[in-house]
């Protein structure tokens, strides 16, 4: 008896989690509690968490090019050119922390948080342009243990040589083979770190629900960023929100 109790609470347990998991389509925005708000910034149809991957031969043969700057210096530290350890037992290929892609315009996000009282950096900037985010991604030219900070005008060549390598190794596809790439790439400091901003024109892309599926990819260095999201369940209010 006390087993079938347990298997019946779990079975409603499991059932309420499903409603829960679309509850933006129920439940107006200031229905929301703070856990629901919260997920749409975390793991939502709008924010997704992926592992970068970095294959080590690749790691190693930028690094030996002195990758991440035009004088060819780059990070000459011990770690690979983003900060992180280049090599892996046999050449195996390196999975590292977990980093989140968001499309920030994307009015659910932003009712979000507002819900959590967050500040939107991006309300204004909605109509024209499609903002996505990635945070968490280590930085080429990134300050090794003992190695010296370089001064401010050798920090913005590095910082612009990198906003330009990202605007050519950044995508967005769609299942149709349509490429988009970002107009501009923006970096940005956070109280959750740094964050690469890439901003596409949202009269270029035009997309549509029935688009299907649409993918994020950007490389940095020998860091490959490359996530997938459902169209179809990005729409929010009626509308698909980007």
């Amino acid at each position: 008896m006390e087993v079938m109790r347990y298997l019946i609470a779990a079975t409603v347990l499991c059932a309420g989690a499903v409603v829960a998991a679309d509850f933006w389509k129920s439940k107006q925005p200031a229905e929301w509690t703070e856990p629901e708000a919260t997920k749409i910034l975390e793991e939502s149809p709008w924010v997704k968490s992926t592992t970068p991957f970095m294959d080590p031969k690749v790691a190693r043969s930028s690094r030996s090019a002195g990758m991440g700057s035009r004088g060819g210096s780059g990070n000459m530290s011990g770690v690979g050119p983003m900060g992180t350890n280049a090599g892996g037992a046999g050449g195996t290929p390196l999975r590292l922390p977990p980093v989140r892609v968001s499309f920030e315009t994307s009015a659910a996000v932003s009712d979000a948080k507002l819900r959590l009282k967050l500040q939107d950096l991006y309300q204004e900037q909605r109509a024209e342009n499609v903002v996505v985010s990635v945070l968490g991604m280590p930085m080429a030219g990134d300050v090794g243990r003992g190695q010296k900070m370089p001064d401010a005008e050798r920090r913005k060549e590095m910082q612009e040589d990198l906003q330009e390598r990202l605007t050519q190794m950044t995508t967005l596809k769609l299942s149709n083979d349509r490429v988009f790439q970002p107009a501009e790439v923006r970096l940005q400091k956070t109280v959750n770190g740094q964050v690469v901003l890439f901003v596409f024109r949202r009269e270029e892309l035009n997309l549509h629900p029935d688009d299907k599926q649409i993918v994020f990819k950007t490389l940095m260095g020998p860091l490959e960023v490359d996530v997938k999201f459902n169209l179809k369940e990005m729409v929010y209010q009626g509308k698909l929100s980007l």
